[in-house]
């Protein structure tokens, strides 16, 4: 089987104009992104965030640009921590999330966007640690070509252990069958180019991108 190119994006931020020019290449297949797409102000709390998201997309002019930069190609979605609207219906994007994979493409994606603890009062989808080493736990099982996370593993790949993922970088050492693992979160940590958590590429896109290419597996006879 063919190769499915990826682009995978991580933390845009709202910078629109850098993602459409990003999307309106010709070398990719299928669009991936991690996290954090949306403009937000830190300080200003969450009920103001979900309402300046809100207003973004509010005129249809940010979903035209990308559907138009897109040109018909498939995206797989991941919400990260500062996005408190839920946009991916406006785009036709596959959503992975606890418990549900996409398959796309002949790939199978997998993932959630659950992050540790850092503001328990502004962010949404954070989970103390047990629970995240849960979620991990279930992800890595089901398998899939591509695991997508918010959040990197707990290590040098997260700057400070706290802002990682317990117990995730122990499972991909191990695991079967995932061939890429897809995160952002981490500004400090993007990279252009894989890292390695054992035998599996990690790609960390936050404020950057890449590109790679991941192989279907055979069907079942």
């Amino acid at each position: 089987m063919n190769p499915v190119k990826i682009l995978h994006t991580s933390d845009v931020h709202g910078e629109i104009d850098r993602l459409c020019a990003l999307l309106s290449r010709p070398d990719y297949d299928l669009w991936v992104d991690t996290g954090d797409l949306q403009p937000d102000r830190w300080r200003e709390g969450a009920r103001a965030n979900f309402d300046r998201q809100q207003a973004w997309w509010a005129d249809g002019s940010v979903a035209r640009r990308l559907r138009l930069a897109l040109a018909d190609r498939p995206v797989v979605l991941c919400y990260g921590n500062h996005d408190h609207y839920e946009f991916g219906g406006l785009i036709d994007a596959h959503h992975v999330g606890v418990h549900q994979c996409a398959e796309v493409l002949g790939l199978r994606f997998a993932g959630f966007a659950d992050t540790p603890v850092i503001a328990r009062d502004y962010f949404p989808r954070q989970r103390d640690p047990a629970a995240l080493a849960t979620l991990v736990r279930g992800m890595v099982r089901l398998a899939p070509d591509v695991l997508m996370t918010h959040a990197p593993p707990s290590g040098p790949w997260s700057h400070k252990p706290a802002w990682g993922l317990p117990g995730l970088a122990e499972a991909l050492q191990t695991s079967q069958g995932i061939q890429a693992h897809l995160c952002g979160h981490i500004h400090e940590r993007g990279t252009e180019g894989p890292q390695w958590v054992g035998p599996v590429p990690l790609y960390n896109s936050a404020r950057r991108h890449n590109l790679l290419a991941v192989t279907p597996r055979p069907p079942v006879a």
